[in-house]
C-alpha cells in the first residue's frame, strides 16, 4: 500500500503503528529502494494525539493532522519566491 501511495505522491502520507514499528518500517522501505527523503514524508505514528487508542479519537487526530499539513502547504505556496 505504501508503494502505491509513493507513486501517487500525496500531500499527506501517514502510517499507523508505534515508533518502534515505524523504525522497522523505514528499514524495510530503505531495503526496497526508498530514499531517506521519501521515507521522511511518512508521518508516523499518524495523528496529532500519538497515544490515540479508540477509533473516534484516532479519526479526529488524523483528520486534524491532515488539515494542518494541508493548511501549511497552502500558506507556503502563497509565499513569494526566496531570493
Amino acid at each position: 500500500m505504501l508503494q502505491a501511495a509513493r507513486e501517487a505522491k500525496p500531500f499527506y502520507l501517514g502510517a499507523l503503528g508505534s515508533y518502534r514499528t515505524h523504525t522497522l518500517r523505514l528499514q524495510k522501505l530503505h531495503e526496497l529502494g526508498w530514499s531517506r527523503e521519501e521515507t521522511a514524508q511518512i508521518r508516523a505514528p499518524v495523528g496529532i494525539f500519538p497515544k490515540a487508542r479508540d477509533a473516534h479519537t484516532l479519526a479526529l487526530s488524523v483528520l486534524a493532522e491532515v488539515a494542518s499539513v494541508r493548511l501549511h502547504q497552502e500558506e507556503d505556496s502563497c509565499l513569494p519566491p526566496s531570493s
